[in-house]
This record gives C-alpha cells, sequence and structure tokens, in this order.
C-alpha cells in the first residue's frame, strides 16, 4: 500500500502553509438546508477564520463544547465567536451557575466574559469554510494544518507578551458572587490600562490553549484514511507527550513512537531520518501550556 507522489506532496504542503486570506477549518462546496452562511467581520479568529471568510455554520449543533467556534446571536446580529468553559480567575461554576466565555483567538482581541452557560444564544456550531482553501486529503492533515497554525500563534503571542503577564487574574472575593456582580467588576477592571493588557493575553492564551487541546482531542479520536492522517497523528503525539520531555526520550513509549515516526516515512517514500533526528529536533511547544493556569482545571470536575 502506498500513496502516488503528489498525494504525499499535496499533504506536505498543506501542514506546512496556511495560504493567505484563508483560514484553517475545512473546505465545504455546497451548504445544506439546515446550514448558515456567516461572513467574519474581522480577524478575531485568526489563524482558524480569517476577515471576510464566508464560514458555513451548522444550526443542528448546539451544544457547548470547549474549544469550538459558534456562530453567536447578539439581539439582530449574529457573530462568530470561540467557546471556552468557565473564566480565569474564577473557574467553570460561580455558586450553583456554569459559567463560560466567548473570546477571540490569535486576531483583534474581543471577549464576552463570565456568562451564564444557559444563556448564550447559540445559533450552530462552525464546520467549514464555503468556498475556502483546497481540501485536505485526510481530515486527520487539516487538523493538523490548524494545530500548526495554533501552535505558532501561541508561540508568537508568548514571545511578544509573556514575559508581561504571566500571574493569572485575581478576582476579589466580594466580586465574585454572582455572575452580574462578576461582570460589573470586569467592565470597570477593563477601563484600567495595565489591566486591560494582562487581561488580553491571559484570555488570548486560554483560548489558543482551549482550541488546541480541542484539536488534538479530535485528532485522537479519528480515523486515518491516508499515511499522511497516520503521520499527523504520530507527530502530534510525539510534540504533546515526548518532545517537552528530552529526559525520557530513552522510555519504551518514545521509542516506538520514534520507530513507528521512521518506518511511516519510509514507507511513504520520504527521507528516512535518523534516531537522533527524531529525538532531538522536535519543537517542545508543548510546555507553554503551563504559564497560566486555565480555569478548566480549578472548575468543578
Amino acid at each position: 500500500m502506498s500513496e502516488s507522489g503528489s498525494e504525499k506532496t499535496r499533504s506536505r504542503a498543506k501542514i506546512a502553509m496556511v495560504k493567505e486570506g484563508y483560514g484553517t477549518l475545512p473546505a465545504i462546496e455546497e451548504m445544506q438546508p439546515w446550514q448558515l452562511r456567516v461572513v467574519a467581520d474581522d480577524d478575531a479568529l485568526a489563524p482558524v477564520i480569517a476577515r471576510n471568510n464566508a464560514v458555513v455554520v451548522d444550526c443542528s449543533e448546539r451544544e457547548l463544547v470547549d474549544g469550538e467556534i459558534y456562530a453567536v446571536r447578539h439581539g439582530q446580529a449574529v457573530r462568530l465567536w470561540l467557546y471556552h468553559h468557565g473564566f480565569d480567575g474564577v473557574g467553570q461554576w460561580l455558586g450553583d451557575t456554569p459559567i463560560g466565555t466567548l473570546s477571540s483567538l490569535a486576531g483583534h482581541f474581543r471577549c464576552e466574559a463570565a456568562l451564564d452557560q444557559r444563556e448564550i444564544q447559540i445559533v450552530g456550531r462552525c464546520v467549514g469554510l464555503l468556498d475556502g482553501d483546497d481540501q485536505a486529503i485526510d481530515p486527520l492533515v487539516g487538523l493538523e494544518n490548524e494545530r500548526q497554525a495554533l501552535l505558532d500563534a501561541r508561540a508568537r503571542l508568548i514571545q511578544v507578551e509573556g514575559g508581561r503577564h504571566i500571574q493569572q487574574v485575581v478576582v476579589p472575593e466580594a466580586e465574585g458572587g454572582s455572575v452580574e456582580a462578576l461582570r460589573n467588576w470586569l467592565q470597570r477592571s477593563l477601563k484600567r490600562e495595565k489591566f486591560l493588557a494582562h487581561f488580553t493575553f491571559q484570555q488570548k492564551l486560554d483560548a489558543l490553549n482551549s482550541r488546541i487541546m480541542y484539536i488534538e482531542d479530535r485528532m485522537s479520536r479519528q480515523t486515518a484514511t491516508s499515511f499522511a492522517g497516520i503521520e499527523a497523528q504520530l507527530e502530534m503525539l510525539w510534540d504533546v507527550h515526548y518532545a517537552p520531555f528530552p529526559e525520557e526520550l530513552d522510555d519504551l513509549g518514545a521509542l516506538t513512537i520514534a520507530s513507528a515516526r521512521r518506518s511511516l516515512k519510509r514507507l511513504c517514500g520520504g527521507a528516512p531520518q535518523t534516531r537522533q533526528d527524531d529525538e532531538t529536533n522536535q519543537p517542545a511547544r508543548s510546555a507553554a501550556i503551563k504559564i497560566v493556569p486555565s480555569p478548566r482545571q480549578s472548575g468543578r470536575p
């Protein structure tokens, strides 16, 4: 079993590059009756959705999932948001109220924080781009393409802002008694320039982490339909569990994954890598997740 040379070249190009003006959601050629077309009015959800992308929204999917992107109704308007559970410094619950945050990703910052999950007016889940970039030959390749774009965006954010904003937002106990009180405190605090800069960094980082973990979870459950898809899964597993821990590269799991990656590259016709290359040249990107505690880790299970 082998893939054609053109398919292998195309899959590697998908992982390495996102075309200017296109997001990383899969391309959809034809809409269904239960789907809605929504145009992104800014670049807030970059790199997943670019400004002016026509996004396909599935109105039959409205369940809130951490790290997913939704169309949300605001009065008569519909806007695209990333949703993640909880609020930084509070957790996922405020008393008996489940709370969530609507946020941007790496682009223009906007945020609706400390919302009662039950009151968010979800129109549907964003499932793809209408007339978008070429579809990946395997959905897993498309997911890896998005994961790499998100990791790059997170690395740039940390490089530029991380050193100045590493502390978690602290909500005064007196302000956390209800969703309304918390939102009022937040609106007052955002008028302070220093707090705004700190809050913007933390929310962007938490949103990026939410989306990255969501994509990695999907990749772990997806069935590959090509060698390129299997390679994408192995690269993700290596990045998350082995690359950040060079002292554990002699572990049985690390040796097995490294061997499987080398074997797969040979089967695909690519130039074989040495074991040393496999074990030492992988980017340790995942360690950055530890910079800011996620509210998903501090809330009620």
